[in-house]
């Protein structure tokens, strides 16, 4: 007889012959049940790395917050070798007595400086947290990945003469100018991402700017740059990035907010 969920054997005193039935509900349960999967590895890395698949040759590697090497798949329970199988744990309970969390409860988060590490700091960007910290050493997986993060930032640019805006650390960026003109120099965005550019005259106003590198453009209906508003009001300018062109068309501007 089976069990309504999973087609397992219910487990019966008078039935015999129970290392093969067991044999096959492990089966099922390995088909159903993704705690931990097997997988070939494509570098050294030791035991809770971080990894993530590369679907270039179908293996494993040192998974990092950087745009490229992630997702995290889940984290290594041994040592990994070039082109050898190993097992990764994906969700649940793991503990490593190497491990040292500093804010239990807190989330966890694969690190984007060290290849195949974690961290609680949460990053900047390419956010993916791996789980929450149960103890200082044990770890509750659950995997998630956040790759659109800059449209969640704001950061808060320091007025110099020369300003860039890397909008890969957030969608929206402001400033205040302490100085006549400043020249903006724009990188980072994805394609189709939305930049805001927020910009506030300090009590002198009359203040400019320009852009540098030839890739923001206006168009005849939204000049670039254009003319800002007086003292102590706050101008929103919109851009979108066109990746096709590697242009930051200007897009809107709303002016004159006290």
């Amino acid at each position: 007889m089976t069990t309504a969920k999973y087609d397992l054997h219910e487990a019966e005193y008078s039935v015999q012959g129970w290392d093969a039935i067991l044999t096959g509900d492990m089966d099922i349960l390995d088909d159903v049940i993704h705690t931990r999967v097997a997988g070939n590895g494509g570098e050294v890395a030791v035991a809770y790395s971080a990894m993530y698949f590369k679907g270039s040759d179908g293996e494993y590697y040192k998974a990092q917050a950087d745009g490229t090497k992630q997702p995290c798949m889940g984290l290594a329970l041994e040592s990994v070798a070039d082109g050898v199988a190993f097992r990764m744990q994906r969700v649940g309970p793991i503990t490593n007595a190497g491990w040292a969390w500093g804010t239990v409860g807190g989330l966890v988060f694969l690190d984007p400086s060290t290849p195949g590490a974690l961290t609680q700091t949460d990053p900047v960007i390419n956010r993916n947290i791996v789980g929450i910290a149960l103890s200082a050493t044990s770890i509750f997986l659950m995997l998630s990945y956040d790759k659109a993060l800059p449209d969640k930032k704001v950061q808060a640019l320091v007025c110099a003469a020369n300003v860039t805006v890397n909008w890969a650390l957030g969608s929206i960026a402001t400033m205040t100018f302490d100085r006549a003109s400043v020249e903006f120099t724009f990188t980072g965005a994805y394609s189709g991402q939305r930049c805001i550019l927020v910009l506030t005259q300090d009590g002198v106003g009359g203040r400019t700017i320009t852009f540098a590198g030839g890739n923001v453009r206006g168009s005849t209906d939204t000049s670039s740059p254009p003319t800002l508003s007086a003292a102590n009001l706050t101008d929103y300018l919109g851009y979108i990035y066109n990746l096709a062109a590697t242009k930051y068309d200007h897009i809107s501007i709303n002016k004159g907010f006290a």
